[in-house]
């Protein structure tokens, strides 16, 4: 009999319909058994959670990305979630996400978006590349809202650290020592300096819990991405090795901080005249062609 026969012909498409449908059965089986990943509760990021639900989207949303990141847990993305998850510590631990729950907001982002937006390229009859684009563009936008909550996290913690520093100095000075110091800098500190609340906040948590001052202030310059913040908890635990007094070096440092916002305030009000020439090319030469646009039509008989 010869493979050409068409019972047997029929008999291997059976076989192989079988065999795809045992292995999406215990594709599905084993996806079934992995339970959605637990939400935090307590500390930073189940505050955040807690924030973050106040949302409907969110809401909405959550029980499947937790189901997607259970899956995702069970890849070997060990330092995709190292690197997600120091960027998400930087961000101040935006709406309590995880590594995972991060790259599963990317997949929904991917399959939500990317199919609305690859739908509304295919009416407008454009090509594979810009759908293509699309897919892309809507799976990084987490990643992007991410990013941008870190960098602006950092800028709040370099505008609001000298005002602290500050404090400090005056609480010392008035015979307080540090904790007391940070406590009365958490309580006192306005809306507007939200971030460095937040951040002091968690220092008197860790010292609270029995760590050592040095301790405390290096897991801060951990949490953040502001260069300020590490040089000033580079210098804080420097003062506290060699026995200097904390006083002066918060002096120093809230001083050298403000010199250098200064700097950069020059620097960037210097470049905002370069900036600035290429719109004013744009809006001159926009009231030109307005102006004498007209004239040239008449002129020419067009």
């Amino acid at each position: 009999m010869s493979i050409s026969d068409p019972l047997l012909a029929e008999a291997l498409r059976g076989v192989a319909i079988v065999s795809s449908m045992m292995a999406a059965f215990v594709l599905v089986y084993e996806l079934a058994r992995v339970p959605p990943l637990s939400a935090p509760l307590y500390g930073l990021r189940g505050r955040r959670r807690s924030q973050a639900r106040t949302q409907l989207f969110f809401v909405a949303a959550e029980p499947i990305f937790a189901q997607l990141a259970g899956w995702i847990g069970k890849l070997r993305l060990t330092r995709v979630r190292t690197y997600l998850t120091e960027l998400i510590r930087h961000a101040g631990e935006l709406a309590g996400l995880s590594a995972d729950e991060l790259l599963a907001l990317n997949v929904l982002c991917c399959a939500s978006l990317g199919w609305a937006g690859g739908w509304l390229v295919a009416e407008a009859e454009l090509g594979f590349e810009v759908r293509l684009a699309v897919w892309l563009l809507a799976a990084w936008l987490p990643f992007v809202r991410v990013q941008s909550a870190a960098k602006q996290r950092a800028k709040q913690l370099e505008r609001s650290l000298p005002t602290a520093m500050d404090l400090c100095v005056l609480c010392m000075g008035a015979g307080a020592d540090f904790p007391a110091a940070l406590r009365f800098v958490v309580d006192e500190l306005g809306a507007a300096h939200l971030a460095c609340r937040e951040e002091l906040g968690l220092v008197l948590d860790a010292l609270s819990l029995g760590r050592t001052r040095v301790e405390a202030l290096s897991e801060l310059g951990q949490r953040t991405r502001s260069v300020a913040v590490r040089e000033f908890v580079a210098s804080v635990c420097q003062s506290e090795e060699k026995g200097t007094p904390l006083v002066e070096t918060l002096t120093i440092q809230s001083t050298t901080l403000r010199q250098r916002r200064s700097v950069r305030a020059e620097e960037l009000a210097a470049q905002a005249g370069v900036k600035m020439m290429l719109p004013l090319m744009l809006l001159v030469a926009s009231l030109l062609l307005i102006i004498f646009g007209p004239l040239f039509i008449s002129g020419t008989g067009l």
